[in-house]
């Protein structure tokens, strides 16, 4: 049930920040399934959360570095909240290597512990910039379309 639960909540959190985050929501949904889902088998390769689980580390690993570049190229804050709450987890990732008698119990709880909150600033930032009418800047070739708007900017003329 529990299972359930987050895969609802990570599809509607993605699909939120998907559809009114622009392009930085888009990229941000996209990592963050593809990390969840490669999650899956790595979690099967080591089952033993008495030590530190490996194969999720480096999939935690590549998910912020993409996260990082995703938040680095964004012009809106929540992509740079979601990639800060991810280097908690995979902090804790290198806190298990490196430090003896680590409680391994609070590492598993640390790993899912930050997905929650991950989920809520990717929707909840997606929908105050579209409350606040923060749009993209626009790629190549927008402005002969007539989408010229400036990164940052509102979409409606009442300022």
């Amino acid at each position: 049930m529990i299972a359930l639960s987050f895969w609802a909540l990570t599809l509607l959190c993605c699909a939120i920040a998907a559809r009114y985050g622009g392009r930085h929501g888009i990229r941000i949904a996209i990592v963050y399934l593809l990390g969840c889902l490669a999650t899956v088998p790595a979690a099967f390769l080591d089952r033993d959360w008495h030590h530190t689980a490996l194969a999720t580390f480096a999939v935690d690993a590549v998910v912020l570095m993409a996260l990082w570049w995703v938040a680095l190229k964004a012009d809106r804050w929540f992509p740079l909240w979601v990639a800060g709450f991810h280097v908690v987890t995979v902090t804790s990732h290198i806190a298990s290597l490196f430090v003896p008698g680590y409680m391994f119990e609070f590492y598993f709880v640390l790993q899912g512990f930050w997905s929650v909150p991950m989920l809520l600033v990717m929707a909840g930032g997606a929908l105050l910039d579209r409350r606040a009418g923060v749009v993209d800047e626009p790629a190549a070739g927008d402005h002969a379309r007539g989408w010229g708007f400036p990164a940052g900017t509102r979409t409606d003329e009442r300022r």
